[in-house]
């Protein structure tokens, strides 16, 4: 099973398949952890404060376009829209995890 990590523990993983193969001048076998093309980023929160601005910002997008509207009306298709493509609306910061996606998504993810 999978675990999601940390991209600096992701670092002090040993035996990437990848790292051998690509990248840099110098080989190494130890995970690039986020900085590698396969690294995924675990999904945020609904009650993460990155996740909740940029849903009142699409509510506010939104009620510009149909003024009529109420927020309420607008709440979920505007987290259909931040859901859609989170890292257009947010960023990864130090408190987030992700995982090698070589291995697909974690046990958690597929439930």
């Amino acid at each position: 099973m999978m675990t999601s990590l940390h991209p600096e523990d992701a670092a002090k993983q040993w035996r990437c398949p990848l790292a051998k193969t690509f990248g840099a001048a110098k080989v190494t076998g130890f995970c690039a952890g986020d900085a590698c093309a396969v690294w995924r980023w675990m999904p945020m929160s609904a009650n993460d404060p990155r996740f909740v601005s940029a849903v009142q910002r699409e509510i506010a997008s939104l009620q510009e376009a149909n003024p009529k509207a109420t927020k309420v009306a607008l709440h979920k298709q505007a987290v259909a829209r931040v859901m859609a493509d989170p890292n257009a609306f947010t960023f990864p910061n130090e408190t987030d995890r992700g995982y090698c996606g070589l291995g697909g998504p974690i046990e958690a993810m597929k439930k």
